[in-house]
């Protein structure tokens, strides 16, 4: 058996609510990811099924960061005022699937061997009985993005499916989600569009990316500066520096 490197979370986010749900629940399946939703603002992630969810992901190769997680997770054990069986999450368990003939095979097991592509994701939390929990963390980490650009040449694309399980204890037992199958789409250069020079710029409708970061989830309009860099997002010529 392998034996998996910790990899170190950028940021985790935990919050906790009560659902309406009964029944009796088999202890494998006591906890489970539900879906990726849609974080906002600020990453902010909400821990309700009545907000937007993400059936998929997109992110650039050049982004800041890899690409962050938001997943909401139910916590299936029945609890009653007086009982409250509480998961505590101590993290996740992540396996990056390649699309096929990407990576050779000496690569794809020297990113294994590094803890790149099968790593864990410590982080700590917990989640009420009957409840739900929102949670952020990321699944492929900046140095795989980084290894990928010589692979993948302007706007092309390819996909990684993340693997990803929750694990942690409920009633002193320890406790792991069904793997959650995420696909994610990887480009070269998708998510940013130029509008030109910045000082012609006429409209400031600007789009600025995703709730998480520029270029994951979202487009970024950036403009020519008058040094001829490129600024994202693009700015008003009254508002340049």
């Amino acid at each position: 058996m392998k034996k998996m490197q910790n990899y170190i979370p950028l940021s985790m986010l935990v919050v906790s609510a009560f659902a309406t749900q009964s029944g009796c629940v088999d202890a494998g399946e006591t906890l489970r990811i539900l879906r990726n939703q849609e974080p906002t603002g600020l990453c902010v992630v909400a821990d309700d099924e009545s907000s937007a969810f993400l059936s998929s992901g997109l992110i650039d190769v050049t982004a800041d960061t890899g690409y962050i997680f938001t997943p909401l997770v139910e916590n299936r054990a029945v609890g009653d005022v007086e009982t409250d069986r509480r998961v505590f999450i101590d993290g996740a368990v992540v396996r990056l699937r390649f699309a096929q003939d990407f990576f050779d095979d000496a690569t794809i097991n020297r990113l294994e061997a590094e803890g790149l592509s099968y790593f864990t994701q410590p982080f700590s939390g917990s989640i009420v009985s009957n409840g739900f929990g929102a949670f952020r963390f990321e699944i492929i980490p900046r140095v795989v993005l980084e290894e990928m650009q010589g692979n993948l040449g302007a706007g092309e694309f390819t996909r990684i499916t993340a693997e990803v399980e929750m694990r942690g204890t409920i009633d002193g037992k320890d406790v792991t989600s069904p793997t959650f199958n995420y696909p994610i789409e990887v480009c070269n250069g998708c998510l940013t569009r130029d509008l030109g020079p910045c000082a012609a710029l006429t409209t400031d409708d600007i789009q600025t990316g995703g709730a998480c970061q520029e270029k994951q989830d979202g487009f970024v309009d950036c403009c020519t500066g008058t040094d001829n860099s490129l600024v994202c997002p693009a700015v008003a010529p009254d508002t340049e520096q």
